[in-house]
Protein backbone atom coordinates (compact mmCIF):
# COMPACT_ATOMS: atom_id res chain seq x y z
CA UNK A 1 0.00 0.00 0.00
CA UNK A 2 1.58 3.30 -1.04
CA UNK A 3 0.61 6.96 -0.95
CA UNK A 4 2.30 10.29 -1.60
CA UNK A 5 0.82 12.87 0.75
CA UNK A 6 3.90 15.11 0.71
CA UNK A 7 2.82 18.77 0.80
CA UNK A 8 -0.79 17.96 -0.05
CA UNK A 9 -3.50 19.81 1.86
CA UNK A 10 -6.25 17.17 1.68
CA UNK A 11 -5.81 13.48 2.58
CA UNK A 12 -7.71 10.83 0.66
CA UNK A 13 -8.94 7.34 1.49
CA UNK A 14 -5.67 5.62 0.43
CA UNK A 15 -3.72 7.99 2.69
CA UNK A 16 -5.88 7.06 5.69
CA UNK A 17 -5.54 3.37 4.85
CA UNK A 18 -1.75 3.69 4.72
CA UNK A 19 -1.72 5.61 8.01
CA UNK A 20 -3.73 2.82 9.66
CA UNK A 21 -1.45 0.17 8.18
CA UNK A 22 1.62 1.99 9.51
CA UNK A 23 0.11 2.30 12.99
CA UNK A 24 -0.83 -1.40 13.06
CA UNK A 25 2.65 -2.49 11.96
CA UNK A 26 4.29 -0.19 14.51
CA UNK A 27 2.17 -1.60 17.33
CA UNK A 28 2.69 -5.21 16.27
CA UNK A 29 -0.22 -6.59 18.27
CA UNK A 30 -3.93 -7.00 17.60
CA UNK A 31 -6.60 -6.14 18.57
CA UNK A 32 -5.61 -2.48 18.48
CA UNK A 33 -7.68 0.65 19.02
CA UNK A 34 -6.79 3.56 16.74
CA UNK A 35 -8.34 7.00 17.21
CA UNK A 36 -8.81 9.68 14.59
CA UNK A 37 -6.15 11.65 16.50
CA UNK A 38 -3.71 8.76 16.00
CA UNK A 39 -4.46 8.75 12.27
CA UNK A 40 -4.08 12.54 12.13
CA UNK A 41 -0.65 12.36 13.75
CA UNK A 42 0.49 9.74 11.23
CA UNK A 43 -0.93 11.75 8.32
CA UNK A 44 1.04 14.77 9.50
CA UNK A 45 4.24 12.71 9.38
CA UNK A 46 3.35 11.47 5.90
CA UNK A 47 2.59 15.02 4.75
CA UNK A 48 6.04 16.18 5.84
CA UNK A 49 7.94 13.22 4.35
CA UNK A 50 9.31 13.59 0.82
CA UNK A 51 9.79 10.83 -1.76
CA UNK A 52 13.29 10.13 -0.40
CA UNK A 53 11.89 9.39 3.05
CA UNK A 54 13.20 12.61 4.57
CA UNK A 55 11.06 14.75 6.88
CA UNK A 56 11.03 18.32 5.61
CA UNK A 57 10.58 21.07 8.18
CA UNK A 58 7.72 23.49 7.56
CA UNK A 59 6.78 26.84 9.10
CA UNK A 60 4.65 26.57 12.25
CA UNK A 61 1.80 28.51 10.65
CA UNK A 62 1.74 26.13 7.68
CA UNK A 63 1.68 23.11 10.00
CA UNK A 64 -1.26 24.53 11.95
CA UNK A 65 -3.16 25.15 8.73
CA UNK A 66 -2.48 21.63 7.40
CA UNK A 67 -3.38 20.03 10.72
CA UNK A 68 -6.70 21.88 10.86
CA UNK A 69 -7.47 20.99 7.24
CA UNK A 70 -6.64 17.32 7.80
CA UNK A 71 -8.74 17.16 10.97
CA UNK A 72 -11.68 18.76 9.21
CA UNK A 73 -11.43 16.14 6.46
CA UNK A 74 -11.31 13.28 8.98
CA UNK A 75 -14.29 14.53 10.96
CA UNK A 76 -16.54 16.17 8.38
CA UNK A 77 -16.29 13.85 5.37
CA UNK A 78 -16.39 10.14 4.53
CA UNK A 79 -12.62 9.97 3.97
CA UNK A 80 -11.97 8.26 7.32
CA UNK A 81 -14.60 5.60 6.58
CA UNK A 82 -13.27 5.15 3.07
CA UNK A 83 -9.78 4.73 4.50
CA UNK A 84 -10.55 2.12 7.14
CA UNK A 85 -12.75 0.15 4.73
CA UNK A 86 -9.92 0.19 2.18
CA UNK A 87 -7.48 -0.97 4.86
CA UNK A 88 -9.85 -3.74 5.95
CA UNK A 89 -10.30 -5.11 2.42
CA UNK A 90 -6.57 -4.92 1.70
CA UNK A 91 -5.35 -6.46 4.96
CA UNK A 92 -8.19 -8.93 5.74
CA UNK A 93 -8.07 -7.63 9.31
CA UNK A 94 -11.65 -7.03 10.57
CA UNK A 95 -12.29 -3.40 11.50
CA UNK A 96 -14.98 -2.10 13.86
CA UNK A 97 -15.73 1.66 13.99
CA UNK A 98 -16.06 2.97 17.55
CA UNK A 99 -17.26 6.11 19.28
CA UNK A 100 -15.86 8.66 21.72
CA UNK A 101 -17.58 6.70 24.49
CA UNK A 102 -15.19 3.78 24.00
CA UNK A 103 -12.06 5.92 24.14
CA UNK A 104 -13.27 7.92 27.13
CA UNK A 105 -14.65 5.17 29.34
CA UNK A 106 -13.61 1.72 28.10
CA UNK A 107 -10.22 1.95 26.40
CA UNK A 108 -7.21 0.45 28.14
CA UNK A 109 -4.20 0.14 25.85
CA UNK A 110 -2.26 -1.86 28.43
CA UNK A 111 -4.51 -4.89 27.98
CA UNK A 112 -6.83 -4.50 24.99
CA UNK A 113 -8.09 -8.08 25.04
CA UNK A 114 -9.08 -7.86 28.69
CA UNK A 115 -10.65 -4.46 28.01
CA UNK A 116 -12.80 -5.90 25.23
CA UNK A 117 -13.74 -9.13 27.02
CA UNK A 118 -15.03 -7.25 30.06
CA UNK A 119 -17.41 -4.98 28.13
CA UNK A 120 -21.05 -5.16 29.17
CA UNK A 121 -23.85 -5.13 26.56
CA UNK A 122 -24.76 -1.48 27.32
CA UNK A 123 -21.10 -0.50 26.85
CA UNK A 124 -20.96 -2.30 23.51
CA UNK A 125 -24.10 -0.49 22.37
CA UNK A 126 -22.68 2.92 23.35
CA UNK A 127 -19.28 2.14 21.80
CA UNK A 128 -20.72 1.42 18.34
CA UNK A 129 -21.80 4.35 16.15
CA UNK A 130 -25.45 5.30 16.06
CA UNK A 131 -27.39 4.72 12.86
CA UNK A 132 -27.34 7.90 10.75
CA UNK A 133 -31.03 7.48 9.95
CA UNK A 134 -31.92 8.09 13.59
CA UNK A 135 -31.47 11.79 14.46
CA UNK A 136 -30.00 12.53 17.87
CA UNK A 137 -31.91 14.89 20.13
CA UNK A 138 -29.91 18.07 20.76
CA UNK A 139 -30.63 17.71 24.48
CA UNK A 140 -29.83 13.98 24.64
CA UNK A 141 -27.21 12.87 27.14
CA UNK A 142 -25.32 9.68 27.86
CA UNK A 143 -24.36 9.00 31.46
CA UNK A 144 -21.50 6.78 32.53
CA UNK A 145 -22.46 5.40 35.97
CA UNK A 146 -19.61 4.06 38.09
CA UNK A 147 -20.24 2.28 41.36
CA UNK A 148 -20.23 4.74 44.22
CA UNK A 149 -19.77 7.76 41.95
CA UNK A 150 -21.98 10.08 39.96
CA UNK A 151 -21.59 9.42 36.27
CA UNK A 152 -20.22 12.09 33.95
CA UNK A 153 -22.77 13.52 31.52
CA UNK A 154 -21.64 14.12 27.94
CA UNK A 155 -23.57 15.10 24.78
CA UNK A 156 -25.00 12.15 22.86
CA UNK A 157 -23.95 13.72 19.54
CA UNK A 158 -20.30 13.45 20.51
CA UNK A 159 -20.65 9.94 21.91
CA UNK A 160 -22.50 8.55 18.89
CA UNK A 161 -20.10 9.66 16.16
CA UNK A 162 -17.21 7.57 14.91
CA UNK A 163 -14.05 8.54 16.78
CA UNK A 164 -11.79 5.70 15.68
CA UNK A 165 -11.57 1.98 14.97
CA UNK A 166 -10.58 -1.32 16.52
CA UNK A 167 -8.51 -3.59 14.26
CA UNK A 168 -8.76 -7.33 14.92
CA UNK A 169 -6.82 -10.35 13.73
CA UNK A 170 -8.40 -12.50 11.01
CA UNK A 171 -10.53 -15.33 12.43
CA UNK A 172 -10.89 -13.55 15.78
CA UNK A 173 -14.28 -14.76 17.00
CA UNK A 174 -13.86 -14.02 20.70
CA UNK A 175 -14.84 -10.35 20.83
CA UNK A 176 -18.43 -9.39 21.67
CA UNK A 177 -18.15 -5.95 20.07
CA UNK A 178 -16.97 -7.51 16.79
CA UNK A 179 -19.85 -9.98 16.94
CA UNK A 180 -22.37 -7.18 17.48
CA UNK A 181 -20.91 -5.12 14.63
CA UNK A 182 -21.16 -8.09 12.25
CA UNK A 183 -24.75 -8.65 13.38
CA UNK A 184 -25.60 -5.01 12.62
CA UNK A 185 -24.02 -5.20 9.18
CA UNK A 186 -25.83 -8.45 8.45
CA UNK A 187 -29.20 -7.01 9.44
CA UNK A 188 -28.61 -3.89 7.36
CA UNK A 189 -27.69 -5.91 4.25
CA UNK A 190 -30.63 -8.31 4.48
CA UNK A 191 -33.06 -5.57 5.49
CA UNK A 192 -32.17 -3.65 2.34
CA UNK A 193 -32.37 -6.78 0.21
CA UNK A 194 -35.83 -7.63 1.53
CA UNK A 195 -37.06 -4.15 0.59
CA UNK A 196 -35.54 -4.58 -2.87
CA UNK A 197 -37.37 -7.91 -3.23
CA UNK A 198 -40.67 -6.23 -2.33
CA UNK A 199 -40.02 -3.56 -4.96
CA UNK A 200 -39.26 -6.19 -7.61
CA UNK A 201 -42.50 -7.98 -6.79
CA UNK A 202 -44.48 -4.78 -7.32
CA UNK A 203 -42.64 -3.91 -10.52
CA UNK A 204 -42.47 -7.33 -12.22
CA UNK A 205 -45.48 -9.08 -10.72
CA UNK A 206 -43.78 -12.47 -11.13
CA UNK A 207 -44.83 -14.04 -7.84
CA UNK A 208 -43.14 -17.41 -8.45
CA UNK A 209 -39.75 -15.85 -9.23
CA UNK A 210 -39.99 -13.47 -6.27
CA UNK A 211 -40.90 -16.28 -3.87
CA UNK A 212 -37.92 -18.28 -5.15
CA UNK A 213 -35.73 -15.24 -4.47
CA UNK A 214 -37.16 -14.89 -0.95
CA UNK A 215 -36.49 -18.58 -0.27
CA UNK A 216 -32.88 -18.21 -1.40
CA UNK A 217 -32.53 -15.11 0.77
CA UNK A 218 -33.81 -16.99 3.83
CA UNK A 219 -31.26 -19.75 3.23
CA UNK A 220 -28.45 -17.23 2.78
CA UNK A 221 -29.52 -15.31 5.88
CA UNK A 222 -29.58 -18.51 7.94
CA UNK A 223 -26.13 -19.56 6.74
CA UNK A 224 -24.69 -16.07 7.31
CA UNK A 225 -26.04 -16.12 10.86
CA UNK A 226 -24.44 -19.54 11.44
CA UNK A 227 -21.04 -18.29 10.27
CA UNK A 228 -21.15 -15.04 12.24
CA UNK A 229 -19.13 -14.72 15.48
CA UNK A 230 -21.19 -15.11 18.63
CA UNK A 231 -21.59 -12.53 21.33
CA UNK A 232 -24.17 -11.40 23.89
CA UNK A 233 -27.25 -9.69 22.47
CA UNK A 234 -27.44 -6.00 23.32
CA UNK A 235 -30.74 -4.28 24.06
CA UNK A 236 -30.62 -2.62 20.64
CA UNK A 237 -29.74 -5.66 18.58
CA UNK A 238 -32.14 -7.77 16.54
CA UNK A 239 -31.74 -10.82 14.36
Amino acid sequence: MSSSLFHREVPRGPDVALAIETLVLANGELPQAISKEDVLAQLMIMQATNDEGEIVEQPAAALRYVKAAFWNTLTESTVFQSGYERYESGSNNPVVPITEYFFRYIFNDEDMRECLSSMRPIEIMQSLPKRPSVPLDADARVIRQDEGEDGEIIPAQKVGKVAGIIVFKPKDTSSSILAEWIRRKRNMVFGGFEKLTDNLEHIRGDEAAVESLRSSTRDLKRETRRLSPRGPRTSGSRE
